[in-house]
């Protein structure tokens, strides 16, 4: 956020202040309300500064106004952030919550700074970024009225609702913590002390937020503990989740992330795509590029600890691993080469390294969790690999969790016939199947959503599931429609969501989810559809920097044309690079192209590859070249050309083989 040079000339900032006259309860109630003040401008806007630490917060000492300084980098994730501010950040910030990101984030930094301003130190200290990112999903801070006896209760617990660490158990506006601050101060003014009070009571942020809660899942989530229990335990075991697309597989299986990551297990996920589908070991790779990033953030002593065991369990054989997972070079360091192999040797050493790589992995100390998204459009090799893995003996503490649509999935697909092999071979597996919400959990989701009674919403939940035939995905992106268009709309002065059921009942809704999803994304800015289009030629999965190099524009126009799509919930921010929120999206923008444009674009995401890729990279990247080049064929009519795609399709099979 940019200041005038007038306006920060004599501010200083929250850290120096710290240092050097740590402010009294008065003042820090003053900044706290002025913080609060200037995010709730920016949130009015649509944004979030993502960025809050002491060194960016200033004020003047003559007005003690507050300033937010320019935030270079605004954080999208532990991934942006440099380990000074690291103690800042809010879980879903730190990449290993797979929540979107939204201007709720701003509250639980507020938090933070003001029990630094408490108490004199934040609330988690950490020997490295590692331990904090755990500290900040997994550990509850000591409130600041144990570290002070001196700080009131309703301050304290003011502190402590901030820094929750579920988004929607946060203060949801600006207005309504100024409004619980304004009455601290006030009644410590006027009677020198602040006597209890309900926190909360005028928060309401007037933005429909659907909170990322599974309804009508309870006994599956219940299912799903006790076998990673299970397997925490010692045991191996194989869970596959089956359902329709939008029936919310991928969220209940995400919902098992945070007690996992709490009891220092290690969840992993990659996604099978559909538009990739040839792509040897694509999900695979996914799951342990997100491993070695965590692995990364981890101190010098410990890296090189796992290097060690790396060492010790792979002999020379390192480099079979890096060569598929050149991620994990980071982790491993520099392989020695490997003595060529035939083919049925070649194949049996990858297979016997890989299981001795995960079982380095997959410990007592901490367990290995496997989603792998998207089953159904598994690539041979993936599902051979599985298979061995699986039918291991020696490997423990693995749980393997495999999403699939099993409206897709027929007695001859790979997959079946997959499965059908691991139960010959003993290893049963066990099966979730999803099915639609029912009345009841659509009422309980409305209830949340919308802030109103049990009896209230159930007419409206009755008719949205009559409309959706129950599909959470639909269901979501229904009412983000009907918010949209303002037939359920907030009531300001009444303080409440309210909704016509005439104008429900008579509105023109699709029946079809891509439909739906095509009419919101047409109510975008026509900048930021046609980066969108860009992005879904790249992947479900893209980094912003070839968008940048793709679509011709700056960091910051990229940035600005990406903004809606983020704070709308059709993409998300994960590390360094972007994707869709879910299939239907990426499924939607992409349908928007006609045929000579996905070849054209394609073909320019192949030359970008090939030109800003070093030979290392394009060899580690080559499948995913030869792809969009082999969309864009009918468009390559030189001969030259075609044969050099040919050599590139040769590099492609001569790797996968």
């Amino acid at each position: 956020m940019k200041q005038d040079r007038d306006t920060t000339e004599h501010a200083i900032t929250l850290a120096r202040l710290m240092a050097e006259d740590p402010p009294g309860l008065n003042r820090i109630l003053s900044l706290a309300t002025g913080i609060a003040d200037a995010l709730g401008a920016i949130h009015q806007d649509g944004r979030f500064h993502g960025g809050l630490h002491p060194e960016i917060i200033a004020a003047d000492p003559e007005n003690w106004q507050v300033v937010l300084l320019e935030n270079e980098e605004p954080l999208e994730n532990a991934g942006h952030v440099g380990n000074d501010n690291l103690g800042y950040i809010s879980p879903e910030q730190t990449g290993r919550m797979n929540r979107t990101v939204d201007y709720r984030t701003d509250f639980y930094s507020l938090g933070i700074v003001v029990y630094a301003l408490l108490t004199g130190t934040p609330p988690f200290t950490a020997e490295d970024s590692a331990e904090m990112i755990h500290c900040h999903i997994a550990k509850r801070p000591n409130p600041p009225r144990e570290m002070n006896a001196a700080i009131p209760e309703q301050i304290s617990a003011i502190v402590m609702k901030l820094m929750a660490k579920n988004a929607e158990e946060r203060y949801q506006s600006a207005s309504g913590l100024m409004h619980d601050l304004t009455e601290c101060a006030e009644q410590l003014g006027r009677k020198g002390a602040i006597e209890p009070f309900v926190l909360g009571r005028n928060d309401i942020s007037g933005k429909l937020q659907i909170p990322p809660k599974l309804y009508g899942r309870e006994k599956e989530i219940k299912r799903l503990f006790s076998i990673y229990a299970e397997v925490a335990e010692g045991r191996s075991r194989l869970c596959l989740v089956s359902g329709f697309a939008g029936i919310g597989k991928s969220a209940f299986v995400r919902a098992a992330k945070r007690p996992i990551i709490t009891r220092k297990g290690f969840f992993v996920e990659g996604k099978f795509d559909q538009y990739h589908r040839n792509v040897p070991y694509s999900a695979w790779i996914q799951a342990f590029d997100s491993l070695s990033a965590h692995l990364m953030t981890l101190s010098d002593e410990v890296i090189t600890s796992w290097r060690d065991e790396f060492k010790a369990a792979l002999g020379e054989n390192g480099k079979v691993i890096t060569d598929v997972i050149p991620s994990m070079t980071l982790i491993m360091g520099e392989q020695p080469e490997v003595p060529e192999l035939g083919g049925a040797e070649f194949q049996n050493r990858f297979y016997y390294v890989f299981r001795r790589f995960i079982s380095v992995i997959a410990r007592q100390e901490h367990p290995l969790v496997v989603f792998l998204d998207d089953l159904q459009w598994i690539d041979a090799a993936s599902m051979q690999l599985l298979t061995l893995i699986l039918q291991d003996p020696d490997l423990t503490h693995l749980l393997v969790i495999g999403a699939y649509r099993d409206n897709e999935v027929d007695a001859n697909h790979r997959l079946k016939q997959g499965i059908d092999e691991l139960t010959k071979g003993g290893v049963n597996e066990e099966l979730f199947e999803l099915t639609n919400l029912t009345v009841s959990s659509m009422g309980e989701l409305l209830v949340d959503t919308l802030l109103g009674d049990v009896q209230e919403v159930q007419p409206l939940a009755r008719l949205i599931r009559s409309k959706t035939g129950g599909n959470p995905f639909f269901t979501h992106q229904m009412l983000y429609s009907l918010g949209g268009e303002g037939i359920i709309r907030f009531d300001g002065k009444k303080q409440k969501w309210q909704w016509d059921p005439g104008a429900l009942r008579g509105a023109e809704i699709t029946a079809n989810v891509v439909d739906l999803l095509s009419r919101r994304l047409e109510k975008l800015p026509l900048e930021t559809r046609n980066v969108l289009k860009l992005a879904a030629c790249i992947g479900f999965r893209f980094e912003p920097h070839t968008l940048v190099l793709l679509s011709g524009r700056s960091a910051e126009g990229l940035r600005q044309a990406l903004e809606l799509p983020l704070r709308e919930g059709m993409v998300i921010a994960t590390g360094k690079s972007c994707r869709f929120t879910h299939d239907r999206f990426h499924q939607a923008v992409y349908s928007l192209l006609e045929q000579n444009e996905k070849e054209q674009n394609h073909l320019r995401i192949g030359r970008i590859l090939l030109e800003n890729l070093t030979e290392a990279q394009q060899n580690q990247r080559i499948f995913e070249i030869v792809e969009h080049f082999n969309v864009s064929l009918p468009l390559i009519e030189r001969k030259s050309v075609r044969e050099h795609i040919a050599r590139l399709n040769l590099r492609a099979g001569i790797e996968a083989k």
